[in-house]
């Protein structure tokens, strides 16, 4: 099989773009897939990616959570003829037999989509165990995904949503999609990528406090439009319930659509 690894990036340091792209080329696989990775540059190109083995694109800065760069890449892996492929963002990394187990599973079980477990690693660089969320079921996230190139279609949900707001849960939008879809969903049990969080939740899931600049996806009462907010911001109302004050959500883009305007 031809396997396309779509990458997305935007300001990540070389040094983290040359650990995702070290572990595309470690992949080890039985066989015989031919594997190569579509780095997409989401505005902010680096030039050495120029000189690695892949297949470089720059667009302008979306600020869509990668959204677009993601669907770019995918699209061209349609368009060259690959049998399947996944998405691996520029800040996470995969495990040597990624390609090998999916593969297998995609072929034996004659699946559309194959799904694995990730481990969570905290910004600190240490791993902080597995997402018992991203369990294949309730959720998966994106880039825990194998698919078939007849499975592309399910994409048209964050290629074409008409919120851009809808980037901060472009994960759960698309799973949801995947679910409805009607296609073969597998699993394979084994953590097979390596994802860097800086969302609050996983590390209370785990009873640690989140590191400093971290964040939570919230929905504002008054539209119920997802945003952001960083978990120091976060409040706790009388009843225990917890908010964030509207001045301090953040849309996709990092603005702050509600805030105070200084006279």
């Amino acid at each position: 099989m031809k396997i396309a690894i779509i990458t997305a990036y935007y300001r990540e340091p070389v040094s983290t773009l040359e650990r995702c792209r070290k572990s595309v080329l470690d992949q080890v696989t039985s066989g015989g897939h031919e594997i190569h990775q579509i780095m997409v540059a989401d505005g902010h190109p680096q030039t050495i990616v120029d000189t690695w083995d892949v297949t470089h694109v720059t667009i302008p800065p979306q600020r869509d959570c990668g959204d677009t760069p993601r669907m770019i890449g995918a699209m061209l892996a349609v368009s060259a003829g690959y049998d399947a492929f996944s998405f691996i963002d520029a800040d996470n990394w995969l495990e040597p037999t990624f390609v090998d187990e999916m593969t297998k599973e995609l072929v034996h079980s004659k699946s559309d989509i194959v799904t694995c477990a990730r481990w969570l690693w905290r910004t600190n660089h240490t791993r902080m165990g597995l997402d018992e969320e991203s369990d294949g079921v309730a959720f998966n996230d994106t880039n825990c995904n194998l698919f078939r190139i007849e499975a592309s279609f399910v994409l048209n949900a964050i290629a074409f949503k008409k919120d851009r707001h809808l980037s901060l849960i472009g994960d759960q939008v698309l799973w949801k999609e995947i679910r409805k879809s009607g296609l073969k969903v597998e699993r394979v049990s084994t953590p097979l990528v390596n994802y860097v969080t800086n969302y609050g939740w996983h590390y209370w899931r785990h009873n640690e406090t989140p590191p400093p600049g971290a964040k939570r996806v919230v929905f504002d009462l008054g539209d119920g439009r997802p945003y952001q907010c960083h978990e120091k911001d976060i409040e706790k109302r009388p009843d225990g319930t917890e908010f964030c004050p509207p001045e301090r959500l953040m849309g996709p883009d990092g603005s702050r659509p509600h805030a105070r305007k200084l006279s």
